[in-house]
């Protein structure tokens, strides 16, 4: 085990692999759970369950045992997934409240485009008008015109 400094508070402790597992196992057996586990040795679910698998090849461990690492493990995750949820749901929360204060702005600026498409449409309308006009001169007058 390899001990540094970090700061002024903490100290890191670097476990070997084989170390890391032999706690875990002992950690397991005591009674802590998946999560317990996760924290102090600072591993996954994942390697966790790996451990007390490969324990279980070299053993003949009880359905108790067994039933008990699954449901531990199943617990971690769901509590893990809840976080997570939770997370997303605040950042949905937080999304909704940006949307309310960009909704008078798009107001604003949908009730301006309508402004600016109705002068569009009178310049067009007025284009339109003339052009007829200036048509119906040059049908009127022939050789006035192009």
């Amino acid at each position: 085990m390899k001990v540094m400094e970090v700061g002024e508070r903490r100290k890191v402790c670097i476990l070997s692999l084989a170390e890391k597992e032999r706690l875990i196992l002992e950690m397991y057996k005591a009674g802590r759970t998946y999560k317990e586990i996760c924290e102090d040795l600072r591993v996954s679910p994942k390697t966790i369950a790996k451990v007390l698998r490969k324990a279980e090849e070299g053993e003949d461990v009880d359905f108790k045992f067994k039933f008990m690492a699954k449901v531990s493990q199943i617990e971690c995750y769901l509590e893990d997934f809840s976080k997570r949820l939770s997370d997303m749901e605040n950042r949905l929360s937080e999304l909704e409240r940006e949307f309310e204060g960009v909704k008078p702005l798009l107001k604003e600026v949908y009730g301006r485009i309508e402004k600016l498409t109705k002068r569009v449409d009178k310049h067009l309308e007025w284009i339109r008008e003339h052009d007829k006009r200036i048509r119906e001169l040059c049908h009127a007058v022939p050789g006035a015109c192009w």
